[in-house]
């Protein structure tokens, strides 16, 4: 994984960790070790990659919050790896928030974490101050929505059914991250907080 990386980022291009529970080819010791890399895969729509793990290995949620809570920032991405049109295009895919379309700024947005990952549910706004994170909701209908701030070791630190969730910083806190899941199965998971003092 690591001469991969260096080879990509020799080439001038972004790296990422793809697909970790595919085959089970790696898990949260890669992603804390591997160096020089800031993205991958916390969400594949090919139905089989495994991304909820089984009873002896993680999933690659869980592999992401052992990573975050080693200290290590990387942010997770989505995509729904179409070979086939006919299958499963669309399914999964990040929300960049950049300054104008072109490949340069969508790439630096990317590296920077300024994005979030969706298979439908939208944000209308998402903002991190010094002592809290705030999210607004699209709504789309009759359909209700949970938010979970996830800190530490997964651990579940706050829920909220409002379209404006706000989690505000507690003591301690060594990162915060949220979930957001709708009533038909849709999600969007944001980038990792690190709250420095």
């Amino acid at each position: 994984l690591q001469n991969n990386v260096t080879a990509i980022r020799q080439a001038g291009a972004v790296p990422v960790l793809a697909h970790p529970n595919f085959t089970w080819a790696f898990g949260a010791e890669e992603l804390i070790g591997i160096r020089n890399c800031v993205l991958f895969e916390v969400l594949n729509a090919h139905p089989a990659v495994n991304n909820q793990g089984d009873d002896s290995r993680p999933s690659t949620e869980e592999m992401w919050d052992r990573a975050l809570s080693a200290g290590k920032l990387i942010y997770g991405i989505g995509t729904d790896d179409t070979h086939k049109i006919a299958t499963y295009p669309g399914k999964s895919w990040v929300m960049v928030q950049a300054p104008e379309l072109s490949e340069s700024s969508i790439l630096e947005a990317l590296e920077n974490g300024d994005f979030y990952v969706s298979t439908g549910v939208v944000l209308d706004n998402y903002k991190v101050t010094k002592s809290a994170v705030k999210i607004r909701i699209h709504p789309d209908g009759e359909t209700r929505y949970t938010t979970s701030f996830i800190g530490e070791g997964g651990r579940v630190m706050a829920r909220s059914d409002s379209l404006n969730p706000v989690f505000k910083k507690s003591r301690g806190l060594l990162y915060v991250r949220a979930k957001i899941e709708d009533t038909n199965g849709n999600l969007a998971l944001t980038q990792p907080v690190f709250f420095d003092e």
